[in-house]
């Protein structure tokens, strides 16, 4: 939460979603086969990730970088 303030990076909930797709997928995954929604979902999650990680890039190169260096962009589903 701080570093998203401090970046001002907005924070997005995507929990639960992330974790309805995953339960949905574990639970049947074979009788899903190609089910839309999944891929649709998984193929979203991983724009936004992409986004993020972006913007985040973008955000750094317009303020001057610590002396510690800047910390990996890390962006998980948890």
């Amino acid at each position: 939460m701080e570093l998203a303030k401090y970046y001002n990076i907005p924070r997005v909930h995507v929990r639960q979603l992330v974790d309805e797709v995953f339960r949905m997928s574990a639970i049947d995954e074979e009788a899903a086969g190609e089910n839309k929604l999944i891929i649709d979902c998984k193929t979203k999650l991983d724009e936004l990730k992409a986004a993020m990680e972006e913007e985040i890039t973008e955000k750094r190169g317009e303020m001057e970088e610590p002396e510690e260096g800047w910390p990996d962009i890390e962006i998980t589903n948890d």
